[in-house]
């Protein structure tokens, strides 16, 4: 039968899980939700109670925690309900060989450490589960180009955070701009500050000449075409994109392999991270339950078979 602590330490992990793939959800839709620290602290969490029950529950339990802990998925991302019904089966099952290496190296040791077993089980978890996430989004029945596989979000986030370190003289004529202006406004500027005088008090029809050329010789110099209304950000981007597909489109073919490769990559840095803030969690819970009587450190006669001369 079911003891209470048993089940409130289930409950933890489906909630905490739960949790985690909210604020997940959340943080997809862009920085400003504010929900990325939510989720870190989520994961760990959730990791964290997860490797309690590696320990202390049933193996049969910690499955069905853990698939559970997912079931918010079908929710969250409807329309792609298959792919998470198979990561969701397939994290469940590796529940259970994690839990046995927990175990095993429990019983293995004199003296119990929460760090030396969650490090020997752990790790493996999380390799398994980045190994689901990169075949549940293997791109299947449809191409795959680059766009995808650098969103245009993406590389506007990675430019705000790191644009003015880029060397983004080597493409443009100009100092590193203000990413969110236009590209008639920074040409326009250039071109002030070139000739030394005011473009207000230019004539428009060679203000306008003036910027035509400008913006020929841009498009000439980065091999594309584009409107002057259009941001700075976006005109890298579409660069980026272009630059691409001329060096590697032989390539294109391999590109789904690349993409799950490198959701591997970062799932898996991202649970390096998590798993060892987890491991402190998890250590903290233990003494917190020690001194809550909650969890007892007992003790067991050891039975050992060695072999000797007669």
């Amino acid at each position: 039968m079911l003891k209470f602590s048993e089940a409130v330490l289930v409950i933890l992990i489906i909630l905490s899980g739960a949790c985690f793939w909210f604020f997940a959800r959340g943080a997809s839709l862009g920085p400003e939700t504010g929900f990325w620290s939510w989720a870190a602290l989520a994961l760990a969490l959730s990791l964290a109670f997860l490797g309690l029950g590696f320990f202390l529950l049933p193996f049969w339990l910690v499955s069905l925690a853990v698939f559970f802990s997912a079931s918010p998925l079908f929710f969250l991302f409807p329309k792609e309900a298959y792919a998470y019904g198979f990561l969701a089966a397939g994290v469940s099952l590796a529940a259970i060989p994690a839990t046995w290496r927990a175990r095993r190296e429990a019983e293995a040791r004199l003296k119990f450490s929460v760090g030396a077993v969650l490090r020997k089980s752990l790790p493996f978890f999380l390799t398994i589960v980045s190994v689901l996430l990169a075949a549940a989004f293997y791109p299947r029945g449809y191409s795959l180009g680059f766009p995808e596989i650098i969103p245009k979000s993406f590389f506007e986030r990675s430019l705000g955070i790191a644009g003015r370190t880029l060397p983004f003289e080597a493409v443009l004529p100009f100092p590193v701009p203000d990413l969110n202006k236009t590209v008639d406004e920074v040409l326009l500027e250039t071109l002030g500050s070139e000739l030394g005088v005011s473009l207000s008090r230019i004539a428009r029809p060679e203000r306008e000449a003036l910027l035509n050329q400008a913006r020929s010789e841009l498009s000439k110099n980065l091999g594309i075409s584009f409107k002057g209304s259009i941001k700075i950000s976006d005109l890298l981007y579409d660069f980026l994109i272009r630059t691409l597909e001329a060096r590697f489109g032989t390539f294109k073919a391999y590109l789904p392999f690349v993409y799950s490769l490198g959701i591997f990559a970062v799932s898996r840095s991202v649970f390096a991270v998590a798993g060892w803030v987890s491991i402190v969690f998890a250590w903290i819970l233990v003494k917190l339950g020690a001194w809550a009587g909650v969890l007892v450190f007992d003790k067991r006669p050891l039975s050992q078979e060695y072999l000797r001369l007669k």
